[in-house]
């Protein structure tokens, strides 16, 4: 196996991690954020990490190409089994010994290898069985669309770029606020998931700013996709079947993401907003880039996509480990989708306040 990418991303860290301020987590007081040695990555999941790095190498240049990211982010999986991922940076006492780091914990990815490979299967009986709603027509062959990439490779790297570009979009954010007093020493980001707090509006703006960086990614990944198919499958229900099971991709990373997404529903308890609120302004992200990016004339068939994955997510979840499906619109009330539409109207027009928001910046 060519082990090549990985021992550069071994050689890199090996020059910064000494220069890593240690992170502790408050409740274990334990270290969150050591680097994890590429040496000691189970065979089975070595190729997933491998292209992890290369992904990440790959889509910073781009990223820095296209004069949105400024400086060199530093990538690497962390050895803690329970702390999912962190972007920011570490400000050091000069400007020269500053920090940008994107942080994926290795337990993380394990974890969403196999539930992927569980859900794909139970996925694939669904559709054999085409139990989709009645409103939609004709079956969906995802994997004739998928070809030669399974449904669970798909579904993992969905969730897989998705963390990624989360991550880096909190590196951006910090880059567009005044770099702190010099001569202080601290790490900057607005991802607090190592520490647990109470409700905090600029969070909930940050995680929500970078949720739509993200999703925008997404939705040119999967049109990219769609274009380079055969002629035969370009076809109007096949893109909103892609999209549909992309947003699966999303909502299985927040099932791990949210210990199975068993909390209740909140507006304003974590410095994260709730999982049900971050899909919904998910699909309206969704929405609005593929208004801007599909082909003159094209009409996204939104309600496919929206019925397919609401209408699966259900199905799946309710057969692997009894999910809570908060994203069905069946399962919310009335009164809760308008209050979470007006929640993220608020939330949208206090991010066009704020300089540092990607979406402010018309990053991405």
């Amino acid at each position: 196996m060519n082990r090549g990418i990985m021992d550069k991303y071994a050689k890199t860290n090996d020059l910064i991690k000494d220069k890593i301020q240690d992170i502790f987590d408050p409740t274990t007081n334990e270290i969150t954020n050591r680097i994890y040695s590429y040496a000691y990555i189970d065979e089975q999941f070595f190729q997933k990490f491998d292209d992890f790095v290369n992904f990440a190498e790959n889509e910073q240049a781009f990223l820095k190409s296209k004069g949105f990211l400024l400086n060199e982010v530093h990538f690497y999986f962390t050895e803690n089994e329970e702390k999912d991922a962190f972007g920011g940076i570490q400000y050091g006492l000069n400007q020269s010994e500053d920090l940008s780091l994107v942080t994926v914990s290795k337990g993380l990815i394990e974890r969403h290898i196999k539930y992927c490979d569980l859900i794909s299967s139970q996925l694939s009986k669904l559709i054999r069985k085409n139990r989709l709603p009645k409103d939609i027509k004709g079956k969906i062959d995802i994997n004739d669309i998928l070809g030669d990439l399974s449904l669970s490779d798909f579904l993992f790297l969905i969730g897989r770029d998705f963390v990624f570009n989360h991550e880096i979009a909190h590196v951006i954010q910090c880059e567009g606020k005044p770099r702190p007093v010099p001569g202080t020493n601290q790490i900057d980001s607005e991802n607090t998931a190592r520490v647990k707090e109470d409700y905090s509006e600029r969070h909930h703006i940050g995680e929500l700013d970078a949720d739509q960086f993200a999703s925008r990614a997404m939705c040119k990944k999967v049109l990219n996709y769609y274009n380079n198919l055969p002629v035969e499958k370009k076809t109007r229900d096949n893109l909103a079947n892609l999209m549909a099971f992309a947003l699966l991709g999303i909502y299985i990373l927040f099932h791990i993401l949210s210990n199975e997404m068993k909390s209740k529903f909140f507006f304003k308890n974590t410095k994260h907003p709730h999982q049900s609120i971050r899909m919904q302004a998910i699909i309206q992200t969704v929405n609005e880039t593929f208004g801007l990016y599909t082909p003159s004339g094209y009409i996204f068939n939104k309600h496919r996509m929206t019925s397919i994955f609401s209408n699966l997510s259900v199905q799946v979840t309710g057969s692997v480990e009894n999910f809570l499906a908060h994203i069905n619109p069946k399962n919310i009330s009335v009164k809760r989708q308008k209050d979470i539409s007006n929640y993220l109207d608020e939330m949208m027009q206090k991010t066009m306040e704020l300089d540092w928001t990607l979406t402010k910046r018309e990053i991405g």
